[in-house]
């Protein structure tokens, strides 16, 4: 028995809509991997900014009153062990008054720490900031 000339062209149809089918899926899956690693890859640079930035804030609190001052640390080894990583502190005077902090030109007895850390590579950054008292107040 012969199959009719007009059915010998379907399985050729149907292998290639198959083959369209599974190239649109392997698309689909593909941008969402490729999504899933660039998070997991910010989420790994926000883990390393986080990490320098409470690692500098540590340094800093455990410092005498009178030896906290802005330092430029970013090529300190103890806190880059990656070339990528980067911190910046701001050590400023101020004042507290009830529930404002204000700047101040003059010595006070409080000082504010500001560490931002981030990563070269990407917009990652951290920013920590603390009130340290010279313990008279």
């Amino acid at each position: 028995m012969k199959p009719a000339a007009r059915q010998s062209g379907n399985l050729m149809i149907d292998l290639i809509v198959g083959i369209l089918l599974l190239a649109i899926i392997s698309i689909s899956a593909g941008g969402v991997l490729s999504n899933l690693f660039q998070r997991s890859a910010d989420a790994y640079e926000r883990v390393q900014s986080t990490w320098l930035a409470n690692s500098v804030m540590e340094y800093y609190s455990g410092k005498e009153f009178a030896d906290i001052k802005a330092a430029n640390i970013s090529n300190d080894e103890k806190f880059t062990p990656y070339s990528g990583l980067v911190a910046d502190v701001t050590v400023n005077y101020v004042t507290i008054d009830g529930d404002n902090i204000v700047a101040s030109a003059e010595e006070t007895s409080f000082k504010k720490i500001i560490v931002t850390a981030n990563n070269n590579v990407s917009d990652n950054s951290v920013t920590l900031k603390t009130i340290i008292n010279d313990g008279g107040e």
